[in-house]
């Protein structure tokens, strides 16, 4: 009864650390008569970037691409400037994506121009950009110091960005002297 009790907390434990090791690997690409899984790592310049445990990260050509499944969230451009920010499911046509976490609305793969995975945490998702600036005019003795800084989250489906911007200018005191009578 006890060897039998361990081997089925032995095989509960095997099939827990299965699933954890694939749970990232659930992506489905299926291009051509192919189907393929793996972690969808973006598109861009028409190649669908895929990991996969076997190949490591291969690029396909996205008119290839009959479709898309995902559960990670993505940011999805279109062609015509839009951006999504939604998970990827069969659409109803071949061809089509289903955006989940957007409402409920089909895009065409053709008007896809770009997809990025939003990152898991909050830190990595997270963009910090600045630049620190100083200047000096010796001809009116002028003193200029830029500080500049942008912070950039992407949330699952909206974005936000922050800016700060501080300028200091500082101009010596002027004096002028009297001539003398």
């Amino acid at each position: 009864m006890a060897a039998f009790f361990a081997r089925t907390i032995c095989a509960f434990i095997a099939l827990l650390l299965a699933t954890a090791v694939s749970a990232d690997k659930t992506d489905i690409v299926e291009f051509g008569a192919s189907r393929m899984v793996g972690e969808v790592k973006g598109m861009e310049r028409g190649k669908l970037r895929l990991k996969t445990d076997a190949t490591d990260t291969i690029d396909i050509d996205w008119a290839e691409v009959t479709a898309l499944v995902t559960g990670q969230y993505l940011r999805i451009e279109t062609r015509d400037g839009k951006f999504f920010y939604a998970s990827l499911q069969p659409g109803a046509a071949n061809k089509h994506l289903a955006l989940a976490g957007a409402g409920i609305q089909e895009i065409h793969m053709d008007d896809v121009a770009a997809l990025e995975p939003i990152k898991a945490t909050f830190w990595e998702r997270l963009g910090i950009d600045t630049s620190l600036g100083y200047s000096y005019a010796k001809s009116n003795d002028v003193t200029q110091l830029n500080i500049n800084a942008t912070f950039l989250t992407i949330q699952k489906l909206d974005h936000a960005t922050y800016h700060y911007r501080r300028n200091a200018l500082v101009r010596p005191a002027t004096t002028s002297r009297c001539a003398a009578p």
